[in-house]
């Protein structure tokens, strides 16, 4: 965290600015999430996930019946 508070500090002169374009770039990508509102009833009770009518197998990326 020091580095990049020394490159806010140094700027526009700084060596390297390598930590200032990469929090520029994170924020100029940055977009919101693409999901809307979940009822409560699509909630898994003990997780707190989205629940969704099809499973799948997490490693194998299989349907599971």
């Amino acid at each position: 965290m020091t580095e990049i508070i020394d490159e806010f500090f140094e700027h526009p002169f700084a060596k390297h600015d390598d930590l200032m374009d990469g929090l520029y770039y994170a924020d100029y990508f940055a977009k919101p999430p693409l999901s809307g509102k979940v009822s409560k009833t699509k909630m898994d009770k003990d997780t707190g996930k989205k629940v969704s009518g099809k499973k799948y197998n997490w490693f194998t990326g299989a349907r599971i019946n």
